[in-house]
């Protein structure tokens, strides 16, 4: 069962690499590089602390992987090197303080964050405008990295009944995004005690 924390993120990589890698490998391992960043934007935040952080990595060798960070107890990457390594010492089996990594496809992290409790929302840009949206805690927002999700992700989501909520018309990066929607939870004040 996956941490219930006031918000999660999701983020659907479709080619990311499970196996480690190096940081200057980061961006040719699938874009990985996209991960990394999005991760390291979540732990730079207040939100970090009340926060889950979920990454299903569908690229080779051995998809699909599922990155689990509970924030709350992984420390803050100053770097993609920082992150290269947390991520690559994770998947040899030893993870650092609040990483694990398991077998984990997109639907069963939807399935999980479902069963633990989760309103989960679907960052797009055709959404629901995320300052008019009704958002309840805790929240999951769902992202895909470059590429998006695929058709049958969105349709897996749609059966599931997890609707829209938009940034805005313009597409941003995935580590932007990141930082927008804690923003906004931020001035909600959606944040249960550390």
């Amino acid at each position: 069962m996956l941490p219930k924390r006031s918000a999660a993120f999701l983020l659907k990589a479709g080619n990311a690499w499970t196996a480690p890698v190096s940081a200057k490998r980061l961006a040719s391992a699938g874009r990985l590089d996209v991960v990394a960043r999005a991760l390291i934007a979540l732990l730079g935040t207040p939100v970090a602390a009340h926060a889950l952080f979920i990454a299903v990595l569908a690229g080779p060798p051995n998809p699909p992987l599922g990155l689990v960070v509970d924030c709350r107890r992984a420390k803050p990457l100053g770097s993609e090197a920082e992150f290269a390594e947390a991520f690559s010492s994770a998947v040899r089996g030893e993870p650092p303080e609040g990483y694990e990594t398991l077998k984990l496809s997109f639907e069963e992290a939807v399935s999980g964050l479902k069963a633990a409790g989760y309103n989960v929302y679907y960052l797009h840009e055709a959404g629901a405008d995320i300052r008019e949206a009704n958002i309840i805690p805790p929240a999951a927002f769902v992202l895909g990295d470059h590429i998006g999700l695929t058709r049958e992700d969105e349709a897996l989501l749609e059966a599931e009944g997890i609707g829209r909520v938009s940034l805005g018309p313009l597409p941003y990066f995935t580590s932007h995004c990141v930082v927008l929607v804690c923003e906004e939870i931020l001035r909600r004040a959606h944040l249960a005690p550390a």
